[in-house]
């Protein structure tokens, strides 16, 4: 009997490795098959070959290092660091049950029995036992000590995969999180550098307002000489005057912007908020190369579409679990030890004492619990494929939206170029013409603040094709070497 019992024992095991050693039925994202096409709408930018560590392409070093800072010291960072962990932790947790599970354990006991209500104090009365000199009774008892060493054992034999697919499933959520912290990470820092150049942009819109006021107030001592030799009107001069005076309240308005920005960044970074923070003196001309991306190897690059579809797996995994759930379950139990009266044989194995069970359970009737639990699971995978094929579109259209900006910005750049040089000449020519008597006054005021204004918006169009750069690099899933 014992024999048939062990050879019972090892033809499930080997049922259960052969199961367990079976590959995992992958998922196939194949929901946008023949929809996604070869080439992106618009081509990218010519690059060179992407380097991952995309913010050393900017050859800047103060942004390199206060993000290396914001990396180190950010509260956020670290709160996605922490969430990492959890979710690791959770994923252990989860994937427990495919497991055994065995414990150990000591025990000592001490008992005793009075034999009197039984009707034996006459048969040993005198033999041995306690006497009561009150009422001169024989009290019978016995006491005895027992110790125990034990260690078992219990299994729920997966014979059918369903602690497997369980197991899958953990996994398989904990990569899902594992990609959505990865892709808040990277878009935290994507973030950083992006607040960072509109803080500088903002420095150089307030150096550009002193440039201006001070322009205009060069203007104004030549308006006002040439007013007192009587050679211009007092229209020209208080026209002047004006300009000069909105120019200061756009100075300041430019400055209290910039130093509210600049001390936002300081707080991002955990410093004091004095406004002092040092930034760079110019945006950067050089901006970091993208990667050689095709439509379908977005699904494979960005870690939120690689979340979505390690959702669709864990659906998956959960479906199968559920329908493994109606099948009869096997469990082993299993343990051994020994059993003594004396503490010092409890390590010796002539007092051992050992028990095994196996027990089959298979569900009859639980009211369509397990029937709604499979049909709950059903449409749980198909939401989470639903939600995959919504956020690949969405992706795709991120990517050919920036592309599209890409193009557009480089045109207007081209165009402010040409704008701020010829501005700046016809600002120069107006100047010389006006103190020469050639041309009115309002003229020098109109080719003056075109040209202001035409830097004003170079500075504004340089740092949106940072950004958009910026937003193109997270929209095709950059590199992650950073963040591994």
């Amino acid at each position: 009997m014992k024999l048939i019992f062990f050879k019972f024992i090892i033809f499930f095991m080997l049922l259960i490795f052969t199961n367990n050693c079976s590959s995992p039925k992958e998922y196939n994202n194949n929901l946008l098959e023949g929809e996604v096409p070869n080439t992106w709408t618009k081509p990218l930018p010519k690059t060179e070959e992407y380097t991952g560590l995309w913010w050393i392409s900017f050859g800047d070093e103060e942004m390199v290092e206060y993000l290396e800072n914001f990396q180190k010291n950010s509260p956020n960072i670290k709160s996605i660091l922490s969430q990492l962990e959890s979710a690791k932790q959770l994923a252990r947790i989860n994937s427990a049950v495919s497991f055994p599970n065995i414990q150990a354990g000591m025990s000592g006991s001490r008992s005793g029995q009075n034999l009197a209500g039984f009707g034996f104090s006459d048969l040993f009365s005198g033999a041995f036992g306690d006497q009561d000199s009150s009422n001169n009774n024989q009290v019978i008892s016995f006491e005895s000590d027992n110790y125990g060493l034990n260690l078992s054992l219990q299994w729920e034999l997966d014979i059918w995969g369903k602690a497997l697919n369980a197991r899958r499933a953990a996994y398989a959520d904990f990569n899902s999180s594992n990609y959505d912290l990865v892709y808040l990470s990277f878009s935290t820092m994507i973030q950083f550098v992006q607040t960072y150049y509109y803080t500088v942009e903002s420095k150089l819109q307030y150096e550009l307002s002193l440039k201006t006021t001070e322009s205009f107030r060069e203007v104004l001592n030549i308006v006002e000489s040439r007013y007192k030799e009587g050679l211009t009107s007092s229209l020209d001069y208080r026209l002047a005057e004006s300009s000069l005076a909105v120019s200061k309240v756009d100075m300041e308005s430019k400055k209290i912007q910039f130093l509210s920005r600049l001390r936002n960044l300081e707080i991002l970074l955990g410093f004091y908020p004095s406004g002092k923070l040092k930034l760079s003196d110019e945006l950067p001309k050089k901006l970091p190369p993208i990667p050689s991306s095709l439509p379908a190897d977005l699904l494979t690059r960005r870690p939120d579409l690689k979340s979505a579809l390690e959702k669709v797996k864990s659906a998956g995994y959960k479906l199968a679990e559920a329908k493994r759930s109606k099948l009869p379950s096997f469990s082993l139990t299993t343990s051994g030890g020994t059993s003594s009266e004396e503490l010092k044989d409890v390590l010796n194995g002539d007092y051992g004492v050992w028990s095994r069970i196996l027990n089959i359970s298979a569900p009859i009737f639980q009211g369509g619990r397990l029937d709604a639990n499979v049909k709950l699971n059903k449409s749980q995978l198909t939401q989470s494929e639903i939600n995959l094929v919504n956020k690949s579109l969405m992706a795709f259209m991120e990517v050919e939206q920036l592309l599209n900006s890409e193009n557009s910005i480089e045109l207007q750049l081209k165009s402010l170029n040409i704008a701020v040089s010829q501005s700046k000449a016809a600002y120069d020519l107006s100047k010389a013409r006006y103190e020469s008597g050639l041309i009115d006054f309002v003229t020098v005021l109109n080719s003056q603040n075109q040209w202001f204004n035409s830097q004003s918006q170079y500075f504004s169009i340089e740092r949106t094709k940072i950004d958009n750069r910026l937003q193109l690099i997270l929209a095709l899933g950059g590199s992650l070497e950073s963040l591994n």
